[in-house]
């Protein structure tokens, strides 16, 4: 039976070991989130630049001498969803095309041989004009000119588009990346395509 002298020091060293044990996995943990939102964030940058390299090389591929039809049917889609099985990932895949219906594909799209891109963070993007979504397609076209419509404006692959969403360059769609607590916030420079962060 213990008196009221107190702990006996192995008692202390047990709950010191406790303690410091804890303070490490924390600490680790927390070093960890950062990283995983780098990560999320870069691969995405990847995914951006693989679908303006697509856009590129199929406006080479084009064997119509109709400028309109052309512009048409050149470009590539990146298409943006939360995983539905995970509301902590982001699922992005890459398609031919962009969908304008007067393209020789009347709007439909093509899914790329790559594979989709899953990513540890969810991604929502601010359109101007469309608002707030975390499923968005993002469309490039041959000259590497960016536009945008959220799930709300044009919901995936629900046919074709008359005219693509203008894009703003005083005021370009931002997308949110969001991984464990961590965020970060990047525009989408309509003239380039490229993701630059805040």
């Amino acid at each position: 039976m213990r008196g009221e002298a107190g702990y006996t020091l192995i008692e202390l060293l047990v709950v010191v070991a406790m303690i410091a044990i804890l303070t490490a996995v924390s600490t680790e943990y927390l070093a960890q989130q950062p990283a995983q939102l780098s990560s999320a964030i870069q691969q995405f940058t990847l995914k951006l630049e693989e679908t303006r390299a697509l856009a590129l090389a199929n406006a080479g591929r084009l064997q119509s001498v109709n400028g309109t039809a052309a512009a048409a049917d050149a470009g590539a889609t990146l298409h943006v969803e939360q995983d539905p099985r995970d509301p902590n990932y982001s699922i992005a895949t890459l398609y031919w095309h962009r969908p304008i219906a007067q393209s020789s594909t009347a709007g439909s799209l093509t899914l790329d041989s790559s594979t989709s891109l899953h990513l540890r963070a969810t991604i929502t993007i601010i359109a101007p004009n469309d608002g707030t979504s975390s499923a968005f397609s993002i469309f490039v076209s041959p000259s590497g000119h960016l536009s945008v419509a959220t799930e709300i404006a044009w919901p995936f692959n629900s046919g074709p588009l008359t005219s693509e969403p203008l894009c703003d360059p005083m005021n370009p769609p931002k997308l949110t990346f969001t991984s464990l607590g961590n965020v970060r916030v990047a525009q989408l420079r309509c003239n380039g395509g490229e993701l630059v962060m805040e």
